[in-house]
């Protein structure tokens, strides 16, 4: 139940995470766009785990697949935090720079 717990608890944060921070990573004319495809590709992310968890689950047992499942969450927050760009405190259009620190929206 704790690692069940920790595991809702950090896919609560994560989510609202990427819903505060994604946006500001894409140009104004796309940012709509750019997030209707963030979160359907989202989606599909989690029905295919739904399914996968599923089968490990019952092959597997309840306890490794926490095991399993918070590092995998734990490094792709550690990813984010050290290789995304970083948006805080700057303005929305400057934060929507692309790789060669040219605006995105042109």
């Amino acid at each position: 139940m704790t690692f069940a717990g920790l595991t809702v608890f950090f896919l609560s944060l994560g989510s609202t995470a990427i819903y505060t921070y994604t946006p500001e990573l894409h140009p104004t004319e796309i940012r709509a766009t750019a997030m209707g495809i963030a979160s359907a590709w989202g989606r599909v992310g989690a029905v295919t785990m739904l399914l996968i968890f599923g089968h490990y689950f019952a092959t597997l047992g309840k306890s490794l697949l926490f095991l399993c499942i918070d590092p995998v969450l734990i490094v792709a927050a550690m990813v984010v935090l050290f290789f995304g760009p970083s948006t805080r405190g700057r303005p929305l259009k400057e934060a929507s720079v692309g790789a060669a620190g040219e605006p995105l929206s042109g």
